[in-house]
């Protein structure tokens, strides 16, 4: 890359940098194919901070680390992933899910879900959503979820659990119809383009937000897990580190537990206690199977 034909100077130091920032901290692998997209997509917090190159920003964000603070680490772990979520995205993983419940239920006698990388929030209130049609008819199951992110802000977006959303979408699924009320005009944050709603009282009691970086230690609140949901977020970490994560998952996942990656996403290679039952949906089996 020359420097000179772009708006800040950047230079293979610079990208060497960042990599050092980033991929230790949060497992994100930046091979030398992203050089362009890490600049095209931080030279935006650039201009914020009213910088004129990369070596000083980098010399920024250094010294916020040395402080304790991740706020611009945060900004530029986002900034350089793809945070695209919908609810019920993928929905063979939600009918699955509806399916299995009841099994699962008689296995292990009560259930503990996990929205492992949960954005803001589409994914786990879709869970929700699935697990609170299913106490509808077990109205006495011991069912908990929990939704947690390495981004503190999405964390605080999921928790608050408001989404713009076209009228005619919201009418057409019944799903969002019966969970999500229109947010009074008072209250909304964005007056203009789509209507907000809101996720509903009963369903916020099934759902515990907590942050956690999946490749740091975590401590989760229950020492089983009987569903995951890790989806599209381990695309962008190395072989070695997806063993490490899916190693330490499946220490909490007793066998016949549920596991949901993302379609672009495999276990080849990977780990070798979770079978693959098509659409990548995923059963804990026992470790010497």
């Amino acid at each position: 890359m020359n420097d000179q034909t772009f708006e800040f100077a950047y230079t293979d130091a610079d990208f060497e940098a960042l990599r050092d920032l980033i991929t230790p901290r949060v497992g994100i692998m930046l091979p030398d194919s992203k050089r362009t997209l890490v600049y095209t997509r931080l030279s935006r917090r650039l201009r914020h901070h009213n910088l004129t190159n990369f070596k000083e920003y980098i010399a920024q964000v250094q010294a916020e680390l040395k402080r304790g603070e991740q706020e611009e680490l945060t900004h530029i772990i986002n900034a350089i992933t793809t945070n695209v979520t919908a609810f019920f995205r993928e929905d063979h993983h939600f009918i699955d899910l509806a399916e299995q419940l009841p099994n699962l239920l008689a296995k292990f006698g009560k259930l503990r879900l996990w929205s492992a990388a949960c954005s803001s929030g589409e994914e786990p209130w879709s869970v929700a959503m699935v697990v609170a049609e299913f106490l509808k008819k077990n109205p006495t199951a011991d069912v908990k979820i929990l939704a947690t992110d390495l981004d503190q802000n999405m964390i605080d977006r999921a928790k608050a659990g408001v989404y713009s959303l076209a009228e005619d979408a919201w009418k057409a699924d019944r799903r969002l119809k019966t969970w999500l009320e229109p947010l009074p005009e008072e209250e909304r944050p964005h007056p203009l383009g789509h209507k907000q709603y809101k996720i509903k009282e009963e369903l916020r009691k099934l759902v515990t937000f907590q942050p956690i970086n999946l490749i740091e230690p975590w401590r989760l609140p229950w020492n089983e897990i009987h569903v995951v949901f890790c989806r599209n977020v381990v695309i962008y970490f190395s072989k070695d580190t997806q063993r490490v994560l899916f190693a330490q998952m499946a220490k909490h996942m007793p066998v016949a537990s549920r596991l949901y990656i993302g379609h672009s996403e495999s276990l080849i290679n990977v780990s070798t206690v979770f079978k693959h039952l098509g659409r990548t949906a995923h059963e804990r089996i026992a470790d010497d199977e």
